[in-house]
């Protein structure tokens, strides 16, 4: 679960999905991570609108999010977010939602 990261820094985690048990090949679908200071922020005004790496290890049911230190450049505080499933046949899941604290930094890197 997302729970918090520091303003610009850069953010990787992996999403293990399973269903039915088992890690499905999930290389054809879409799994997108959302971030918005309001619930109802249109999805085009989320702060963070990421498509994860299917590409890499998602034959293992794992997508992977890189936020670069410049998408994470928030002003610190509490956000919403929302983790999303597509599949490729038409199929699509809410796979983690919340809050989602935005840390502030005492370094001026």
């Amino acid at each position: 679960m997302l729970t918090q990261f520091y303003e610009g820094e850069t953010k990787k985690f992996q999403v293990n999905i399973t269903y039915n048990g088992q890690a499905p090949d999930i290389t054809n679908d879409t799994v997108r991570l959302l971030i918005k200071e309001k619930k109802e922020d249109t999805d085009a005004n989320a702060k963070i609108n990421k498509t994860a790496d299917v590409a890499t290890n998602g034959v293992n049911g794992q997508a992977l999010f890189t936020l670069t230190d410049e998408e994470t450049k928030l002003t610190p505080g509490i956000y919403f977010y929302e983790i999303t499933w597509a599949l490729a046949s038409g199929e699509f899941y809410v796979l983690e939602s919340g809050n989602v604290r935005i840390l502030d930094r005492i370094t001026d890197v």
